[in-house]
C-alpha cells in the first residue's frame, strides 16, 4: 500500500468516529433534557394576585327592543318590571334584598314579582294532568297563557286547592291578576336549574314548541308575549352554576354531571340559542355571575338559593343588561314621534 492509499485510509476512520461521537453527544442532550422535562417546574402562585383576566367569558347575548315594536306604544315616565321565574325570585318578595326589590333599588323601576315557588320553566307533561303534577300550572308557558289572556283559573284552582297556605303563591297571583300590562315596559325571566334537576326533557327536533322540553316552554311562551305585548323588552336571566351534595359528602357538578338529557352547560346552550332565535336579551348566569369557581360566596347552607351576596350580583347583571339598551321615556327612549 503506497502513501496516497494510507492518507486516504486514515481520513475515513476520522470521519467515521467524528460521526458517530455527534450522535453520542446528540443522544446525551436529548436524554437530559427528556430528564429536564419528566423532573417538571415548581410554579409559585400568588393567592393574592389578580387574575380577573383570566376569568371564564361570559355567553351572555344583550339585544335592543327593534324599533318596530316600540311603534304605535306610548311609554310613560316611569320603568316597570315584571319578573316571572321560581324560587330565587319569589324567595321573600317583601325583603328589601329580594331580587326583585335589588333590581328597583339600582334602577328607580316599580317592580311586580309574579314568580312561583317551587315549580319549573317546562311543564311536566304535554297536557296538564293535575293528579300527577299540579305544579304544571305554575310552570312558563301556562303563566304566559293566563298573562295573554287574562284568565287566571287554572293558577287560582290549583293554589286553593294545594298552596292555600303559600302566602308567597297567593301574592305572586294576585300580582299577575292586578298588574296592567300595557304599562310594562320590561319582562324578566328567570328560572334556576330546576328543570336540570327535575330532568326536563332539554328540545324535542320533531316539535319546537312542546311545552314538557326547555326549548319548547320558553319558545312557547316568548312567542305568546312577544305577539300580545310586543313592546316589552324580555331579558332572559340562565340558571346559575349549581351542586348536589350526595348522603356521602360528595358534590356532585353540575357542570359535568348528565341526569339524562345533558349538563347544566348544555340548557344554557340551548336557552341561549332559543333567546337568539327570538331577539331577546339573555344573561349567562352560569359562567358569568355564579359559577363553579365562586359559588360557595353567593349560596347560604342551601345550594338552591342565592344568599344576599347572590341576589345583589344577579341585580347588578341584570340591570348592566337592562341599562344598555333602555326602554321607553323613563329611561331616556322615546316612540311617541
Amino acid at each position: 500500500m503506497d502513501n496516497s492509499e494510507k492518507k486516504k485510509f486514515h481520513f475515513h476512520i476520522n470521519i467515521h468516529v467524528i460521526l458517530i461521537s455527534l450522535i453520542v453527544i446528540l443522544l446525551g442532550i436529548s436524554a437530559f433534557r427528556l430528564y429536564k422535562w419528566n423532573q417538571g417546574e415548581q410554579i409559585y402562585v400568588d393567592p393574592n394576585a389578580d387574575t380577573s383576566q383570566f376569568d371564564v367569558e361570559a355567553l351572555d347575548s344583550i339585544m335592543p327592543l327593534p324599533p318596530a315594536k316600540q311603534a304605535g306604544h306610548t311609554y310613560d315616565d316611569e320603568l316597570s318590571i315584571l319578573f316571572l321565574g321560581d324560587f330565587n325570585i319569589a324567595a321573600m318578595p317583601d325583603k328589601e334584598d329580594s331580587f326583585p326589590n335589588l333590581v328597583a333599588s339600582l334602577t328607580g323601576a316599580t317592580v311586580y314579582n309574579g314568580a312561583f315557588p317551587n315549580c319549573s320553566l317546562a311543564a311536566k307533561n304535554l297536557n296538564f294532568t293535575e293528579s300527577d303534577e299540579p305544579s304544571d300550572a305554575f310552570s312558563l308557558p301556562y303563566v304566559a297563557e293566563a298573562i295573554c289572556s287574562g284568565d287566571f283559573s287554572l293558577q287560582t284552582s290549583i293554589i286553593e286547592a294545594y298552596r292555600s297556605d303559600g302566602i308567597t303563591s297567593q301574592a305572586a297571583l294576585k300580582t299577575l291578576k292586578d298588574v296592567d300590562y300595557n304599562s310594562i315596559d320590561v319582562l324578566c325571566i328567570a328560572y334556576s336549574a330546576t328543570d336540570y334537576l327535575f330532568q326536563r326533557g332539554v328540545e324535542n327536533p320533531e316539535d319546537p314548541y312542546e311545552i314538557c322540553t326547555y326549548t319548547g316552554a320558553l319558545r312557547t311562551a316568548i312567542e305568546k308575549i312577544q305577539q300580545t305585548y310586543p313592546f316589552m323588552r324580555i331579558i332572559v336571566m340562565s340558571p346559575c352554576y349549581v351542586y348536589v351534595t350526595n348522603e356521602d359528602g360528595s358534590v356532585i357538578e353540575s357542570g359535568t354531571t348528565n341526569f339524562g338529557h345533558g349538563a347544566l352547560p348544555h340548557y344554557l346552550l340551548k336557552e341561549i340559542d332559543v333567546c337568539t332565535e327570538l331577539a331577546v336579551s339573555i344573561v349567562d348566569n352560569f359562567y358569568g355571575t355564579i359559577n363553579q369557581d365562586n359559588y360557595k360566596e353567593y349560596y347560604s347552607d342551601d345550594p338552591y338559593y342565592c344568599n344576599e351576596l347572590g341576589r345583589k350580583k344577579m341585580a347588578e347583571r341584570f340591570t348592566e343588561a337592562l341599562m344598555k339598551y333602555p326602554v321607553g321615556t323613563a329611561t331616556g327612549t322615546s316612540t311617541d314621534n
